[in-house]
């Protein structure tokens, strides 16, 4: 999966788009929209890449980490993140639970509570992403992992909580 715009790959929802939320059903319907979404992409029979670049956020991010890889572009401007909840809004597409799994609690949590970006370094580190590659190596790095990836890395969670 890949965006063609050139700043990003998915930058999250439209917060305005909230505003036109009535009751508690509508907000409910949608959550759940986006949930059977991406929780079919997470279902694929195959495996799945998400060449990121750019801005990888909110819902965007939670996309990402439906997909068994994910691979960045190593340029100034990818920023991974969950910044919905800067604004009291819960990731609710399935993120919370895929970000433990992919990078475990205490990496997830960061991620969660303060709601700020990660760069591509970063991202790679915590386990965010499988690979950083220059930009123009996005689409070749990709196709790699979808040929030749390892196994899917679940993060292992503490027994102590």
């Amino acid at each position: 999966m890949r965006s063609g715009k050139p700043n990003g790959f998915i930058a999250g929802a439209d917060i305005k788009e909230f505003q036109d939320i009535r009751t508690p059903e509508q907000g409910y319907a949608l959550v759940r929209a986006g949930q059977a979404i991406i929780g079919h992409i997470e279902a694929l029979p195959c495996p799945s890449v998400a060449a990121l670049h750019g801005f990888v956020l909110g819902g965007g991010l939670e996309l990402a980490l439906a997909c068994s890889y994910r691979v960045g572009a190593d340029d100034a401007t990818l920023s991974m993140g969950l910044p919905e909840v800067l604004l009291g809004i819960h990731p609710g597409f399935g993120g919370t639970a895929r970000s433990v799994r992919t990078i475990g609690i205490r990496a997830a949590a960061e991620l969660m509570l303060r709601g700020r970006a990660l760069r591509g370094a970063q991202a790679l580190k915590v386990g965010l992403l499988d690979a950083l590659v220059a930009p123009a190596d996005l689409a070749e790095r990709a196709k790699q992992l979808l040929q030749h990836g390892p196994p899917r890395k679940v993060a292992t969670l503490p027994t102590d909580c």
